[in-house]
């Protein structure tokens, strides 16, 4: 997939020059008494923050020439490591957010009174003809102030022509549809991963996103395209697709998305006298999920109607927080499997879909590392595919055999190349889930290639 990124805030090399001097000059009046050996600690500190700006700004660019300038390894080091990013100040206030798709609107923040060297980042999507400020400190208020989390919550916007979800009617409640989630990569949930992730230290491994009633529904769906960008999701009160409403099972347009969420622990909540949201909704998803054997917990109040009670100290959100508490994003699973309906959510951790044979049609990839180096791809619909070589599954110097539908793709060993980190850092920009090797096959080449040697064996016959 190729999607047109929004200019992101950079610092010119100069800048960033001038950066290590201003610091060095702040840091003299209390360097007098530092050796040599110090002070040259300082300045390669300081040095190596720059060049990881710097390598960040050539992925976010795509440029292969700077990047070629250090070897993929060391590229890997540097950004894993990360670059030092001041804590923000606790409490409370609004500010302005701005999706990919150019829409812009209001982000609460907050963040709580504990300093922490890594914050995790909990995303509260509010409902329909709500707010973000509603929920905001409500629902998750002391959880965040216990473990360490920023809590932020954007107003939900109008949808975009031409990019509204399949499944929005025109009116709900009788009026012209106000706002809604949308659930693309270019919306304001996955701007806001990326760009608080610039600004604050995140622990990209504990980020979780909730929501209540739309907030539901956007939770359950952008949680099932985007699967290991998340440690856990918590919809309360909310739907998989708008059509469930006229029927009596899950819409076969988006119920393929289960699949997804193997590696992505779920925590759903639902009143069984809800008269807005109907409660099979959460039911029909905890049976699609309880006969996968993924973890997910559905929590059913008896007598309880679609407004929730999110005081902290209930017993809906006590136990929801003692959930969620160790909950951390699962990295390196062993075996994926995605089902894509669009081609705007292509990937989930190591394996991503390249190109669809019929575009109408949902595409499924299933792949599956042993220990002898080995990755067996099953696919359905899918014309072009690629493999992010995961380290910590496959050896790096040994000999990689890849087969799709049972036959042989790739024998061999796999080089570092500058081109792995460019693509597994688009769309992510995440530097747990950047690599330094890839393999892509195209399965319609594949199918060109079987066809040519039949026409020669054909002829030679």
């Amino acid at each position: 997939m190729n999607r047109t990124q929004q200019p992101r805030l950079s610092l010119p090399s100069w800048l960033l020059r001038a950066n290590l001097v201003l610091v060095l000059l702040i840091l003299a009046p209390n360097t007098a008494s530092l050796g040599l050996e110090e002070i040259g600690s300082i300045r390669s500190s300081v040095s190596a923050t720059a060049d990881t700006h710097l390598l960040i700004e050539a992925l976010d660019a795509g440029d292969r020439e700077k990047l070629a300038k250090s070897t993929p390894a060391k590229i890997l080091r540097a950004v894993t490591k990360g670059v030092r990013i001041e804590r923000p100040e606790p409490g409370t206030r609004k500010e302005k957010i701005t999706g990919e798709d150019g829409r812009q609107s209001d982000l609460w923040i907050h963040v709580p009174d504990a300093r922490k060297k890594k914050y995790g980042l909990l995303i509260m999507l509010h409902g329909y003809g709500g707010n973000a400020r509603q929920l905001l400190t409500v629902a998750y208020s002391k959880f965040a102030n216990r473990n360490g989390y920023i809590i932020v919550g954007p107003d939900a916007m109008k949808q975009l022509s031409g990019k509204s979800n399949p499944d929005l009617p025109p009116e709900i409640l009788g009026a012209p549809t106000r706002h809604w989630w949308t659930y693309r990569s270019d919306g304001l949930v996955m701007a806001i991963v990326d760009q608080l992730a610039e600004r604050f230290p995140i622990d990209h491994n504990r980020v979780v996103l909730s929501g209540m009633s739309m907030g539901g529904w956007g939770s359950w769906n952008i949680g099932m395209r985007f699967p290991d960008r998340f440690s856990a999701i918590i919809p309360f009160a909310g739907g998989l697709h708008m059509g469930d409403y006229v029927t009596d099972t899950l819409n076969d347009a988006y119920s393929p998305l289960i699949d997804n969420l193997k590696w992505l622990p779920s925590y759903n909540v639902h009143g069984n006298t809800d008269n807005i949201v109907p409660v099979r909704f959460s039911q029909m998803l905890a049976e699609e999920l309880k006969s996968r054997k993924y973890d997910h917990t559905y929590d059913e109040l008896d007598g309880s109607g679609h407004y929730l009670n999110f005081d902290e100290n209930g017993p809906m959100m006590q136990r929801v927080t003692q959930w969620l508490t160790p909950r951390k994003r699962i990295l390196h699973p062993p075996e994926v499997t995605h089902t894509i309906i669009s081609d705007d959510h292509p990937r989930q951790h190591w394996l991503r879909i390249d190109a669809r044979a019929d575009q109408k049609q949902p595409a499924t990839i299933r792949g599956k590392i042993d220990r002898k180096n080995n990755i067996d791809i099953e696919t359905e619909n899918v014309d072009g595919f690629t493999i992010f070589i995961d380290n910590d599954r496959l050896k790096e110097k040994s000999r990689i055999t890849v087969t799709h539908n049972g036959q042989e793709v790739h024998d061999g060993k796999v080089k570092e190349t500058v081109e792995a980190l460019i693509e597994s850092w688009k769309d992510r920009r995440d530097p747990y889930l950047l690599h330094t090797r890839m393999i892509t096959v195209d399965l319609g080449v594949e199918e060109d290639k079987k066809k040519e040697d039949k026409t020669k064996q054909n002829a030679a016959n």
